[in-house]
């Protein structure tokens, strides 16, 4: 399997994750929800000497600095963090696939969900506006542009979050550092560039320091980018004094415009300013709720309990009851389904963990502790450890359930070397199982059942 093939499942699973867990649905509907009330609500029911779509650009440009970024941080935050704490991570990275490949997978997979968001929402309240105001052909360029920078800044967040996620040993933590950042980034940032003109006087961080700042912040460049290309655009508030645009470092050389800049904060005017505040505040509040709502979330995400092993657990694969057949069992649970999936050999259990589609995500794996069995025949029903916590010894003469060559788990090292020294073979983690003992185990097993099948 090539790098690219492995990249690309890897961004499969995540959007689907994203999709079960209503991450689409939300940020799609919550930019719907935002896009359709600027764009009528730019317009402010006057007559318009602007397009709509332009108007639309022009108002969408102001919010989606404080929109997108706390999108794309929500959908990234918990992506690394939340395996780690599910204790599913060492499952993950105990198949044939690298870090960097799995980042990168984890970013396609979380762009991809932002950029449905983003053009669902672009084009409904587009539509949406023409359909009251008339066609503008004229302002889709805009909403083009808009659309491509702003899934660009999301890029940017969704790289951030991804390193606020690998850097935080929980979820809570990463959502708290997320929404602090996303406040420094959108809020914070531009206060403290203004209080240092206040401060500077016309000096020379006025001079030659602060455009260099603004451009730095992704979400102002962006902001810049786009307002830059809407000179003939009328103000976004809908004043009476249809004047052209001058946004932040559009129109003027940047020493030149910096006081300026300072004054308006990248808006036309003080009513766009003021709408532009009533709308932070409200995402602001927003943001505060979502992190609520996922540290609450993070409470019911605990890894489920390993289950009582029964006569009637059947084998996943075999298809077969569990317990009839000796060595150790696993045990996987799914997100969404109340009983696991059995296997009547660990082996069994590896291999569909290294398997690049599964039925739904992976909640916890758990294997039998052989070093608490009361024998190779009875290995217990009880005696359940995590699997990524286990040593495991492979290459033994002990046979498994099926009769073929099983990884045998132990919680205990020394327990793992007594058994070496009886039984032979190499200790090793689970993240050391070689692919080619999986692919034996599995080849053993067809040559086995060959002579069953005829008859033999």
């Amino acid at each position: 399997m090539s790098p690219f093939t492995k990249i690309g499942a890897v961004a499969s699973i995540e959007f689907r994750v994203a999709l079960r867990n209503r991450w689409l649905i939300l940020a799609t509907g919550v930019m719907t929800l935002f896009s359709l009330a600027l764009t009528f609500s730019g317009a402010g029911g006057l007559e318009l000497k602007a397009g709509i779509l332009t108007l639309a650009a022009a108002s969408l440009a102001t919010l989606s600095v404080y929109l997108i970024p706390l999108i794309a941080l929500l959908i990234s935050y918990d992506s690394i963090a939340g395996e780690v704490e599910r204790g599913t991570m060492a499952l993950v990275l105990a198949t044939p696939i690298s870090r960097g490949a799995l980042l990168a997978g984890n970013a396609l997979g979380l762009i991809a969900v932002l950029a449905i968001a983003i053009a669902a929402s672009l084009a409904i309240s587009s539509v949406a506006a023409m359909a009251v105001y008339g066609l503008d052909m004229s302002g889709l360029a805009a909403i083009v542009r808009l659309g491509l920078t702003g899934l660009l800044l999301g890029a940017v967040f969704i790289a951030i979050g991804l390193m606020i996620s690998i850097a935080s040993p929980r979820t809570g933590q990463a959502a708290a550092v997320a929404i602090g950042v996303w406040l420094v980034a959108t809020v914070l940032y531009d206060l403290a560039l203004l209080a240092g003109i206040l401060a500077d006087k016309d000096g020379v961080f006025t001079k030659a320091l602060f455009p260099y700042f603004v451009t730095a912040n992704p979400g102002d460049a962006f902001r810049i980018f786009n307002l830059t290309g809407l000179q003939n655009a009328a103000p976004v508030s809908g004043h009476r004094q249809h004047a052209p645009l001058q946004p932040g470092l559009c129109a003027r050389r940047p020493r030149r415009l910096a006081r300026r800049s300072a004054r308006c904060r990248l808006c036309p005017d003080q009513e766009t300013d003021t709408m532009t505040r009533h709308w932070t505040s409200l995402l602001t509040g927003a943001a505060l709720a979502l992190l609520l709502a996922s540290c609450n979330g993070n409470v019911a995400s605990a890894p489920p309990a390993p289950t009582t092993m029964t006569a009637e657990a059947v084998g996943h694969n075999c298809q077969m009851y569990v317990l009839d057949h000796p060595g150790p069992k696993a045990q996987v649970h799914l997100k969404g389904m109340d009983a696991p999936l059995w296997f009547a050999e660990v082996v069994d259990a590896v291999a569909y963990l290294r398997g690049a589609e599964h039925d739904a995500e992976v909640t916890a794996v758990y294997v039998s502790d052989m070093g608490k069995a009361k024998s190779w025949q009875e290995p217990g029903v009880d005696n359940w450890m995590k699997a990524d916590a286990a040593v495991y010894v492979i290459d033994s003469r002990k046979r498994g359930g099926m009769e073929t060559p099983e990884a045998v788990p132990f919680s205990d090292r020394r327990l793992a070397d007594a058994f070496v020294a009886e039984a032979g073979g190499e200790i090793v983690a689970l993240k050391d199982i070689p692919d080619s003992y999986i692919k034996l185990q599995a080849q053993v097993g067809m040559d086995a059942a060959m002579p069953a099948a005829h008859g033999g």
